[in-house]
């Protein structure tokens, strides 16, 4: 896996929810999520609670497409701080 292998993590630190996940996906201009949901329109989006070796805390990964194994693009958002991590491609 490009992103590191899955790894248990404490629930009390995920502090922002999908919603905010998706709004800081949505919102912030580095993550380029909005232009590729304006030229993908229609497209699920699959919301991911994850922590891996790749980020300190738990993220929530934003994904267009039904699997991350079958996704062409998703970004990270930190489940702590709501802030953006890394897009996928």
């Amino acid at each position: 896996m490009p992103h590191g292998s899955p790894q248990p993590y404490l629930l009390i630190a995920v502090k922002k929810d999908s919603d905010v996940a998706y709004q800081t996906a949505m919102s912030d201009t580095k993550t380029k999520a909005a232009d590729y949901d304006k030229k993908n329109p229609g497209k699920p989006i699959t919301m991911m609670l994850e922590r891996t070796s790749k980020f300190p805390d738990p993220a929530w990964r934003v994904i267009w497409g039904e699997s991350a194994g079958t996704s062409n693009f998703s970004v990270f958002i930190d489940a702590s701080t709501g802030a953006y991590l890394q897009t996928m491609r």
